[in-house]
């Protein structure tokens, strides 16, 4: 499947000119690993042999979830692509066609998660939670991709470094598969308000709405020399890769 262009580094035509290109003006880096599986933001996994932990996401220390103002609860976090079907545990199913969010590509996914009655709205297929993630550096330009935000006031950011916001940066409703971009500065943290438990169907049709999200970032710092020259030789091992599967082919 081809990758997002947001999310993906464009292949340079040499090795040399990415790198250098990288340690001179710093580099956008996608937090989505490409496996998919569960997050384990202070829940446990469902799947312990599908279990991801946070710190091994590019520039991430921790993820936990926070109580969902809509939901009164936290909410499980999934890493997933939609052209394979996923069960997690015996409530969570994930199909190639869901009931609402069926963005392509592979994305953060929200779960909404009922802890009182341990239950999961949708068979877990409702893409609702907040979530803080911290960082382990600082970084230079932070940018979020919000994938079917249909709903005012319920999906964005609600803290940054630490800090609540008295008037969150809300992502505004669109339409049906719309995409939606917010890129911030020097950031540390940040806490992220996804998509509205609506049960009776008050705001939008029930039982809610879910959103997906991905996170590019780069850091306030360069790599280090010795480090530069590490990955110009992984570059250069996955085009040999990519040259050579090509040849099988």
């Amino acid at each position: 499947m081809t990758k997002s262009l947001f999310f993906r580094s464009l292949l340079a035509t040499t090795t040399t000119v990415a790198i250098s290109a990288m340690a001179s003006s710093g580099y956008a880096v996608s937090l989505v690993p490409d496996s998919e599986g569960e997050i384990d933001v202070g829940l446990s996994c469902l799947d312990a042999a599908q279990c991801i932990e946070p710190e091994s996401l590019s520039f991430v220390e921790s993820i936990m979830s926070e109580t969902d103002e809509t939901t009164s609860s936290r909410s499980r976090l999934f890493i997933d692509d939609l052209t394979t079907e996923n069960v997690y545990g015996d409530d969570v199913s994930f199909l190639t066609t869901d009931a609402g969010t069926n963005p392509a590509d592979v994305w953060f996914r929200p779960v909404a998660y009922l802890e009182d009655t341990d239950s999961y709205p949708e068979e877990g297929q409702l893409e609702v939670g907040t979530y803080t993630f911290e960082f382990g550096t600082l970084l230079k330009e932070l940018t979020i991709e919000y994938f079917d935000a249909e709903s005012e006031n319920t999906t964005g950011v609600v803290a940054l470094n630490g800090n609540p916001l008295a008037s969150p940066d809300w992502v505004p409703d669109g339409s049906n598969g719309n995409v939606f971009t917010q890129t911030f500065a020097d950031v540390s943290s940040l806490t992220l308000k996804l998509g509205l438990f609506d049960p009776e169907g008050m705001m939008v049709k029930k039982p809610g709405d879910g959103v997906r999200f991905r996170l590019a970032a780069t850091p306030a710092t360069v790599p280090e020399p010795t480090t530069i020259s590490g990955l110009a030789a992984v570059s250069l091992a996955l085009a040999g890769s990519k040259l050579r599967k090509r040849d099988q082919a």
